[in-house]
């Protein structure tokens, strides 16, 4: 993260959320951040998941489950 990132999508309700990132330099291509509410709201957990040994098709298929039905 840092210069050159960019968010490539984001999802969230009323539990949480979180954003698809991808960096054109540093040691991680690509990543995702999750943020976590507590009760009132507040960002309780922000947890990072290291995308970058992910390929298009496994964003794909996580993507598919964000959709909302």
């Amino acid at each position: 993260m840092g210069a050159g990132t960019a968010v490539r999508h984001v999802l969230g309700n009323d539990s949480g959320g979180g954003y698809e990132w991808a960096a054109t330099h540093g040691p991680v291509p690509r990543g995702i951040t999750a943020l976590a509410l507590d009760a009132w709201g507040r960002i309780e957990r922000l947890p990072p998941y290291d995308g970058a040994y992910a390929d298009t098709a496994m964003f794909t298929a996580l993507a598919q489950y964000a959709i909302e039905r």
